[in-house]
């Protein structure tokens, strides 16, 4: 039971920071200008052209991914291990 509560915790954690870190990078000007604006080029995006992010908005990405596992698994533990 504490598997399937932190995995659904690490979703719905996961997607709060991630709306609001990807809200940011369209409400503020230097980031939209300079990182974000990049993945929204294409006037019809395709499969081709909508995954083409700038370095820094990937990196962000992670940090956020990163940060909400260890705060929905503070104890340590891999969510997705075998154990």
């Amino acid at each position: 039971h504490q598997r399937a509560l932190r995995v659904m915790g690490n979703h719905y954690v996961m997607s709060f920071a991630m709306y609001w870190m990807h809200r940011s990078l369209h409400v503020v000007p230097w980031m939209w200008e300079h990182v974000h604006s990049f993945h929204h080029w294409a006037r019809h995006p395709l499969s081709r052209n909508t995954y083409q992010d700038h370095w820094f908005d990937n990196f962000c990405n992670a940090i956020v991914r990163s940060w909400c596992h260890l705060i929905v698994d503070a104890s340590g533990s891999r969510t997705y291990s075998a154990s």
